[in-house]
């Protein structure tokens, strides 16, 4: 059943929805296990107070923030209620927003996230977000760190124990009560501007990285990579 977006019931969801979430969330906290995967780089740059673009893909989009909360991370996120959900559970986790997609207030969007990590503030973005196609990395996050010269650092998890969202476009992972939870960072990726490089082998050059370390992630957890893809 496809809910109107201005309806009373679209209201109340986006409402409830978050609290239940974020309540979820940290009730389930209490029971996984956490196994970090490559996370020295970026704590080398977290630590050293360096802005940084964590890259994720949507199927991590609820979790990823839960996961670093109270980084003071700038989120870019759809406009539309669906996004409208996701920025509030972003919100509970102690980061923030900036509204937009490659599809509405995008280039705004962008170029707010732009000057924020010209300020020295982290950002988060969806490279596949916010429709999809799933694992297909968009020009956005190229603009991104162009313009910035910051490190993009993909990010992936992956639960020994998980519930697959297989009939959403995106396959959302949520993590199982009493899951051991693998947490996977990839190198850090810098794009010169300077470099002139070509705009497809940019994406490219993401999208190897993020399948790479998501691969990594899925091996750890005791599954084949390209699972649930």
């Amino acid at each position: 059943m496809r809910i109107k977006e201005n309806s009373l019931l679209s209201r109340v969801l986006t409402a409830t929805l978050p609290w239940i979430i974020y309540t979820l969330q940290r009730m389930v906290r209490l029971t996984i296990q956490k196994k970090y995967l490559n996370a020295e780089p970026f704590e080398r740059i977290r630590q050293s107070k360096e802005p940084y673009i964590l890259a994720v893909w949507h199927c991590c989009v609820l979790w990823a923030p839960f996961f670093h909360r109270n980084h003071g991370i700038k989120a870019m996120i759809s406009p539309s209620r669906d996004g409208e959900i996701i920025a509030r559970v972003v919100e509970s986790s102690g980061n923030q927003c900036v509204r937009g997609s490659s599809g509405k207030n995008g280039a705004r969007a962008l170029k707010t996230l732009i000057g924020l990590l010209k300020d020295g503030h982290p950002a988060c973005i969806v490279p596949d977000g916010p429709l999809g196609p799933a694992f297909q990395a968009k020009a956005g996050i190229v603009a991104l760190g162009r313009s910035t010269k910051v490190a993009i650092i993909p990010f992936h998890y992956e639960g020994t124990r998980q519930w697959v969202a297989n009939h959403a476009w995106d396959k959302h992972r949520i993590p199982a009560p009493f899951c051991k939870l693998y947490m996977s960072y990839g190198d850090p990726i810098y794009l010169d501007p300077g470099e002139n490089q070509d705009l497809t082998l940019s994406i490219e050059r993401i999208q190897s990285a993020m399948m790479e370390n998501m691969y990594r992630c899925q091996k750890a957890a005791g599954m084949e990579p390209g699972r649930d893809t």
